[in-house]
């Protein structure tokens, strides 16, 4: 900007890095002091939800989400804090983090619920912040002024139910056995599909397709080239067009991610069959 302005403005006239950041940071206490003060004049308590993520570098950071009613009876919600973690994410060193960021935006007096997951270093955070904010909020309770969070709890039940699955056909069939009563043709075909584990199954070619970087480049090349010829069709023959996209890993800590694996390998499963086939030629 200099050179380009031939000596119109000088060095001093713009604005540099340590400035930029001073302003940035005076427009975020600006903005804070408005939230806070906006939370601090709510009607009834401001209530919490939680979690914790860790980088590359397995350091630990708390996001902190508050939900309140404003002065003027609206549900409002901020995004309060996202702050590191100090030490291990223990529950002492997570009450601890919490009680700082409530202190900072003058909350503790008005503390609700607060909304965590399941994993037990949660269970002694709460004790802990229960302990820590008892001078100041004594109806806070670490169990009942929390909330579990249903999706965790969901997930736990949906992977528990996965890894039933052929266990209990087998149980099914023990106690027909057992009775001597015939199994019909619906529920046979039934539990046919549980004793394969169709979700082992899909994890297993989703492996077998995406093991390197030169499968997902056959994948796609699989993908384009069954386009052009018109070689995906439905079962009643009529020709279909994939788009171009990579199959899915689930994950156990990674909410819904095996009904979207699944969702996702029954759209591309056409292709599976036809890159199978090239890695039997090239092997």
């Amino acid at each position: 900007m200099l050179y380009g302005t031939q000596g119109l403005i000088k060095d001093s006239d713009l604005p540099h890095c340590d400035k930029l950041e001073t302003l940035a940071y005076n427009m975020y206490c600006i903005e804070k002091d408005l939230i806070d003060k906006d939370m601090q004049s709510s009607h009834g308590s401001v209530s919490l939800t939680s979690d914790l993520w860790s980088d590359i570098q397995i350091r630990s950071f708390m996001a902190v989400t508050a939900h309140y009613i404003d002065a003027l009876g609206t549900l409002r919600d901020h995004l309060i804090a996202f702050c590191k973690i100090e030490g291990h994410p223990t529950g002492v060193n997570i009450a601890h983090a919490l009680h700082e960021v409530l202190q900072e935006s003058g909350l503790v007096n008005k503390l609700g619920f607060i909304t965590l997951d399941n994993a037990s270093n949660n269970n002694t955070a709460m004790t802990e912040l229960a302990e820590q904010v008892q001078d100041e909020i004594d109806t806070f309770h670490p169990e009942w002024n929390r909330i579990h969070c249903f999706p965790h709890i969901l997930n736990l039940a949906v992977q528990s139910i996965l890894k039933s699955l052929r266990p209990s056909a087998n149980k099914y069939r023990e106690y027909m056995q057992q009775h001597r009563l015939a199994i019909s043709p619906a529920t046979e075909t039934y539990l046919q599909a549980m004793e394969l584990s169709p979700v082992d199954s899909v994890r297993a070619s989703i492996a077998a397709c995406c093991s390197s970087g030169t499968r997902c480049e056959e994948f796609e090349s699989s993908i384009k080239k069954g386009n052009k010829d018109g070689s995906f069709k439905l079962p009643d023959g009529q020709v279909i067009q994939l788009p171009n996209l990579q199959l899915l890993h689930d994950s156990p800590t990674r909410w819904g991610s095996t009904f979207l694996m699944m969702e996702q390998y029954e759209l591309m499963s056409l292709v599976c069959p036809s890159l199978s086939l090239s890695i039997m030629k090239a092997n």
